[in-house]
């Protein structure tokens, strides 16, 4: 029992610190829209730039862990309830199917 919530408030400090990272970028990349440009080498894009990336980045991150949690929903489906498959068919259905 106590491990479990030891495990809960690391997830809610990660989450917070992910929520911190994320308002702070949206912050400094919006507050510095309208800066004078020097040129390629401008810091301030640099940091708009790298801002961009580290959210697009998250996106991803975040769309592929809801994704493994999906797979690993259905994964546990099929196991605890054979008689409610979601993926019908296998490779070795298929063959012992061909051979009957």
């Amino acid at each position: 029992m106590e491990q479990c919530q030891k495990r809960k408030i690391l997830l809610l400090v990660l989450a917070i610190c992910i929520a911190f990272t994320v308002i702070n970028t949206e912050i400094l990349a919006n507050s510095n829209l309208d800066h004078d440009c020097m040129g390629v080498a401008c810091y301030i894009c640099l940091i708009i730039q790298t801002a961009k990336n580290f959210l697009k980045n998250l996106h991803l991150a975040a769309l592929c862990f809801c994704l493994a949690v999906l797979l690993m929903c259905i994964a546990l489906i099929n196991q605890n309830y054979p008689e409610t498959r979601l993926f019908f068919f296998s490779p070795i259905a298929f063959k012992v199917r061909f051979n009957s």
